[in-house]
């Protein structure tokens, strides 16, 4: 695997709904109501969970994506 595969699978890892919240410094809860509305990329497993791409996690921290106000 050569370094922009490793990045690549890096950045499309998946967090789950507390490790996307954490990172975020928001209520889990947010960032479900945040899926829900459609407001933020997820993506929704077998049993009902739902999984959050990294590669999400990083644009909204860069800025490039709007999310509702967490307050």
């Amino acid at each position: 695997m050569n370094t922009e595969q490793a990045q690549s699978t890096e950045a499309d890892s998946l967090l789950t709904p507390g490790e996307f919240a954490d990172a975020l410094r928001v209520d889990v809860a947010t960032v479900a109501r945040w899926a829900r509305n459609g407001d933020v990329d997820s993506i929704e497993l077998p049993g009902g969970s739902r999984r959050y791409r990294r590669s999400t996690l990083a644009a909204i921290l860069a800025g490039r994506s709007t999310t509702p106000d967490a307050a």
